[in-house]
């Protein structure tokens, strides 16, 4: 299974987690822990998953 976790911190110094698992892209409330599901991603192979801003 393609899986991956990562926490991004933006300008304000907020953060959003993401995570990957399977094709599934998640988005983790770091307050409770649920996942919600934010989009579809290509089967492929995946090691991991790394956020960045634009």
């Amino acid at each position: 299974m393609n899986s991956g976790f990562d926490i991004f911190t933006d300008a304000q110094g907020k953060n959003t987690a993401y995570a990957l698992s399977g094709s599934v892209l998640y988005s983790i409330d770091l307050s409770t822990g649920v996942a919600s599901e934010i989009a579809d991603v290509p089967k492929g192979t995946f090691i991991g998953l790394a956020v960045t801003s634009k």
